[in-house]
């Protein structure tokens, strides 16, 4: 409900005064139509900012899932290498070591495609908000 919008309907009002002449009346609303407009007008404003502070946040969590992600991927990387200062050259203690590695290895790609999950929900979070702005600007 941009300013134009408002301009175009008090330039109709004039011009339908203007065909009635001085005799004629308009009839006057119950709510007036400029006053509801410039509420919604401030509404909108209010949520474009809204959605200006929520996009940062959510570019602060898409961040902190990509750390997540790094970092499971990361530790998983020492574990397939880590002897947990066990000796693999003892047969029972080597089992031990690939038990522990296969353990942890598995949790933490859950980690990180658990991450990759939640970046994919943000990453389409992040496109309806584009949406919603660029049908806002389209539409007034």
């Amino acid at each position: 409900m941009a300013g134009a919008i408002i301009k175009d309907w008090n330039d109709a009002k004039a011009q339908a005064q203007k065909i009635l002449g001085k005799e004629g009346e308009l009839p006057k609303p119950r709510t007036d139509i400029e006053t509801v407009m410039n509420a919604a007008n401030k509404a909108i404003a209010e949520l474009g900012t809204a959605c200006k502070a929520f996009e940062s946040k959510v570019d602060g969590v898409e961040d902190s899932l990509s750390k997540v992600k790094n970092a499971a991927n990361q530790y998983d990387s020492m574990i397939s290498g880590a002897t947990f200062g066990l000796d693999p050259k003892k047969p029972d203690q080597k089992k031990q070591i690939a038990d522990a590695q296969k353990i942890l290895s598995a949790s933490l790609q859950k980690v990180a495609t658990a991450a990759d999950g939640f970046t994919k929900v943000f990453a389409d979070l992040e496109k309806t908000i584009d949406t919603l702005n660029a049908r806002m600007k389209e539409v007034g």
